[in-house]
């Protein structure tokens, strides 16, 4: 079966859906526009859902805006408000005064950097005496650097320190170039870091912690099969409307396993990132780091 990674729930339920305006057992959809911004409310009710979509029970929220990655300063005011919006509303119900940012990946890799570049840009106030909501950061770092699992590590700072709410920020992957670096991802489910990449580390959840744990997720890599397929799928469509030839050997399918088993002796497991990614990495976090500063002050001003 065509299974593309994606961390994206957006995605699992697109893969999902057999025929158009379908409705999955289990899930639920919501979208509203504003602006050039979309949001995607997927939410996933019961276990049916779970299998059907790939994901564990919960709400995913995806805010989307195709000009993100070369954004203007109205456009990153106008995604951080929404983002630090929806993030506001997941956290809001939640016991909240003090939150724990965590940020997951590698930062001497650029497409993996996106958790400490935004764990960097964090106004942390846990060790003020200033009232309301008290924001502390940290960036652990990875395996092969450490020594020590990412999990361990959080495990045994939330011990420490006993904070209310986890939000664990970490690069994704997706199935479509178009949505690498303009969508963002917020799910209250938890994280399991390197998932996206076949790397799969200790999941960080309110099952593994104790405490609500708030995912946040930017893709920033894309497998280089689906690159390959998709453009292998555009070339079929206009071979077959110019030539009026069967395509049907060349399915979802079928042209996603021939490709995969192509590229695997040369390059593994190859995934393809921007060559912008640099800046774009550094946009982003951006927005997200200012986006949760922004939830931290309107948290503490609901508190008063």
């Amino acid at each position: 079966m065509f299974s593309p990674r994606t961390d994206l729930a957006l995605e699992a339920a697109a893969l999902s859906v057999k025929k158009p305006d379908e409705k999955l057992n289990g899930v639920e959809t919501d979208v509203y526009t504003e602006a050039d911004i979309t949001v995607t409310k997927v939410k996933i009710i019961n276990e049916e859902g779970e299998r059907i979509i790939g994901k564990t029970k919960g709400n995913y929220i995806t805010i989307e805006c195709p000009s993100l990655r070369f954004c203007d300063d109205e456009t990153a005011e106008n995604v951080r408000n929404v983002f630090s919006h929806e993030l506001y509303e997941i956290i809001k119900p939640h016991k909240h005064d003090v939150i724990f940012v965590v940020g997951l990946g590698n930062r001497f890799i650029t497409p993996d950097s996106l958790g400490p570049a935004v764990s960097d840009g964090i106004e942390v106030s846990r060790h003020l005496d200033g009232g309301g909501v008290s924001l502390c950061a940290v960036s652990p770092g990875v395996l092969g650097i450490t020594g020590i699992e990412t999990g361990e590590i959080i495990e045994g700072i939330t011990e420490k320190i006993t904070p209310d709410v986890i939000i664990a920020i970490d690069a994704l992957a997706s199935r479509s170039m178009q949505r690498i670096c303009t969508t963002i991802q917020i799910a209250d489910t938890g994280i399991t870091p390197g998932a996206g990449v076949g790397n799969k580390r200790k999941e960080l959840s309110q099952r593994t912690l104790n405490i609500p744990v708030i995912a946040v997720g930017v893709p920033t890599v894309v497998d280089a099969a689906t690159v390959a397929n998709d453009s292998v799928e555009h070339m079929v469509s206009a071979l077959q409307e110019k030539m009026q030839i069967d395509s049907s050997l060349m399915d979802d399918d079928n042209r996603y396993t021939l490709i995969k088993k192509i590229l695997s002796p040369y390059f593994g497991e190859l995934i393809v990132t921007p060559s912008e990614i640099d800046s774009v990495i550094s946009n982003v976090a951006s927005i997200i780091a200012k986006g949760i500063n922004q939830t931290g002050n309107n948290l503490s001003q609901t508190a008063i």
